[in-house]
């Protein structure tokens, strides 16, 4: 079973690649059995994206996508 940290960076790794670097600033924050997805992106579509990457690698966890959409 990988660590928070280990799992953290999985997240991250996986949704830059899935978004193709659409996402900037990203923090992923674990806390328990809670995801939670940080930074900013141009558009909707890469906000879904992101959290359909981390939703692969999550197991029975709870993810909430505080991803920003904006300029």
């Amino acid at each position: 079973m990988p660590t928070h940290d280990e799992l953290a960076r999985s997240i991250e790794q996986r949704v830059l690649f899935k978004t193709h670097g659409r996402v900037h600033r990203l923090i992923v924050e674990l806390c328990d059995q809670l995801v939670v997805l940080h930074g900013r992106t141009k558009t909707y579509y890469a906000k879904q994206l992101a959290q359909h990457a981390a939703l692969e690698l999550l197991g029975n966890r709870v993810l909430v996508n505080s991803i920003e959409v904006g300029r």
